[in-house]
């Protein structure tokens, strides 16, 4: 039964029907904010995952012109007192129909062109299920673990007629006010240069004034991106598009409301108000939860900056399959949680590689994409961040999946920067985006890539750069909430692939300048002044003086002279053995 369910969900997908998905023998939807698919469609895509999750699920079907055409239907219901009477529904236009499983019937229409079809009662147990609503469909399973089944030999979309106006009129016990001649503007509408703002307009105004709440209103907008899409074949990446049509909308949207007499009737929502600074400071403070403690919060935004081929994809990858693990990163405690990982620059070989080699069993609760930048990317990851709930998502990289032609638009970054806010904080997940680093020098945020927002966008900047002098790997952190590492050095571990953290650069240049210093006063057979010693070793003069000293306090090596003019300081290397060295073996490998 599980398998038919979802491959009948996917059945119903193919012939263009919006298919959203229900809990388990109920009728509730279980993805949130499910209206939007009476506007857009829901993707085969999405369907695959949503029963992938359950099996079980029912088949939800939403109302409303994202079916290709506006589908509404006819729901009959039975008595609940036991006298077994049903709603009227004789006389109502043949069509597509199923028994239901308390044994009512239903009969889904299609709506006349351009009309809008709202949820209503129009007679005595006959509910409308139009805008805004959704129905449940066969082989799904009532309460009652009855099934729902269609007539008259199954499901055919061709079965499915348009309901006269007229008789529509007189069934529902309305004018045509509920007219909507979205079609005819479309018709009629040239769509060119020039012309898309005014098309915009029209049609944003038009389905505003039939707008009875706030949330129709919403969903209308909906139907505009879904406009706009079909019939502007624009080379701007969609979530720029749709922040002009935004722009359009919400300034028409206040003008409607502005006519209107009780706005909070309308919005079903109270104007926005200001907090005074009293009650603002009794406030109590707000906490902040971690993904990473200390360094990724939840509902952050953060990006991995290096340039190419120093390790930010190896890093990324790790930190995806430490959170799913739950295990530490860096030597920082996760949350275990899901995971999407969105890989748009590398081959799915070298993925599937590098995380066999972390040690990876298939068993985590990881997502990968590995592939091109799908069609409507914002759109895309916001359904898959609803359907799959993870508490990290990654993207490499931040450019390619926001496809911005100007790196250094400050507002066109912006622009492509604010979607991505607005999801993690709407679904309180954290969004790590792999980012590109400067060709030219840089220390800490001036390697960044781009414009200026990124970096003031972001919670946690991690940057990854190699020292100038032997090419080790080096990671910093600079963040707006918990404490930076300071420069620090990566350990590579070139079986598993791995980084770990190792000293700090000082401590690691200092410790590789002492085995220097050691070494060069080994092979003399005398005290050696400082001069000498900085003039025979390598290195920076004011790292030498540092570990001269540090070796000095530690006894590792022996000073002797006054330090004036006529006995100078000379060094020499400890015939002794020092206890905070360790052993006299360990000395000799100095």
């Amino acid at each position: 039964m599980s398998e038919e369910l979802k491959n009948t969900a996917l059945k119903y997908s193919e012939a263009g029907l919006s298919v959203i998905p229900l809990r388990p023998k109920e009728k509730i939807p279980v993805v949130s904010e499910w209206q939007r698919y009476g506007a857009i469609c829901s993707t085969k895509h999405e369907v695959e995952n949503w029963w992938d999750v359950d099996f079980n699920r029912n088949i939800g079907i939403a109302c409303g012109p994202a079916n290709g055409r506006f589908l509404f239907v006819v729901d009959q219901d039975i008595a609940k007192d036991g006298s077994g009477r049903r709603g009227n529904i004789e006389g109502l236009p043949p069509t597509l129909s199923q028994t239901t499983g308390s044994g009512g019937r239903q009969l889904f229409y299609w709506a006349p062109a351009g009309y809008i079809v709202r949820n209503s009662k129009p007679r005595d147990l006959v509910d409308i299920r139009g805008l805004g609503g959704q129905v449940v469909v066969a082989p799904s399973i009532h309460p009652n673990g009855n099934r729902y089944v269609w007539d008259m030999g199954g499901f055919n979309l061709e079965e499915i007629q348009e309901f006269p106006l007229t008789e529509l009129e007189a069934f529902l016990g309305k004018s045509n006010d509920e007219k909507l001649s979205v079609n005819d503007v479309l018709v009629g509408l040239p769509i060119g240069q020039g012309l898309r703002h005014m098309g915009i307009a029209q049609v944003s105004g038009l389905l505003l004034s039939k707008a009875k709440t706030h949330e129709e209103m919403e969903l209308f907008r909906l139907a505009v991106y879904e406009w706009d899409r079909v019939n502007n074949k624009s080379p701007e990446p969609v979530h720029l598009r749709r922040k002009e049509i935004d722009a359009v909308y919400n300034g028409l949207m206040l003008k409607e409301l502005g006519k209107r007499t009780n706005e909070v009737e309308i919005t079903g929502k109270v104007r926005p108000q200001f907090t005074t600074l009293a009650d603002l400071l009794k406030e109590p403070e707000e906490e902040v939860s971690w993904v990473v403690d200390n360094l990724l919060p939840s509902g952050g935004f953060s990006i991995i900056v290096a340039k190419p081929k120093v390790g930010k994809s190896t890093i990324a990858r790790q930190l995806a399959l430490s959170v799913a693990r739950g295990e530490s990163f860096l030597g920082y405690k996760t949350t275990k949680g899901s995971i999407l990982y969105v890989a748009l620059e590398e081959k799915r070989g070298e993925v599937q590689n590098h995380f066999r080699l972390l040690g990876a069993t298939g068993e985590e609760n990881l997502n990968v994409y590995i592939g091109s930048v799908p069609d409507e990317a914002y759109i895309w990851l916001e359904r898959e961040v609803e359907a799959k709930k993870p508490i990290l998502v990654i993207i490499d990289t931040l450019f390619r999946f926001a496809q911005v032609k100007d790196v250094n638009d400050y507002a066109r970054i912006t622009a492509a920067l604010t979607p991505l806010l607005d999801l993690t904080r709407k679904y309180s997940t954290h969004l790590m985006c792999v980012h590109h680093a400067r060709k030219m020098s840089g220390d800490g945020a001036d390697i960044t890539l781009g414009s200026t927002a990124i970096f003031g966008t972001v919670d946690t900047a991690m940057i990854i750069t190699k020292t100038r002098e032997d090419g080790r790997r080096m990671i910093e952190t600079q963040q707006r909430y918990g404490t930076n590492i300071e420069p620090t050095i990566l350990v590579f571990d070139s079986y598993s692939k791995s980084l770990k953290l190792g000293g700090t650069k000082e401590e690691e240049d200092m410790g590789a300048m002492e085995d220097k210093i050691i070494k060069f006063l080994k092979s003399t057979n005398e005290p050696i002044v400082e001069k000498i010693i900085q003039e025979e070793v390598d290195g920076k003069n004011a790292i030498k003086v540092r570990s001269l000293r540090d070796l000095v306090s530690k006894g590792v090596v022996i000073r002797t002279g006054v330090g004036g003019k006529n006995d100078p300081y000379k060094y020499s290397c400890s015939p002794v053995l020092n206890p905070e060295v360790g052993t006299r073996e360990q000395e000799e490998k100095w």
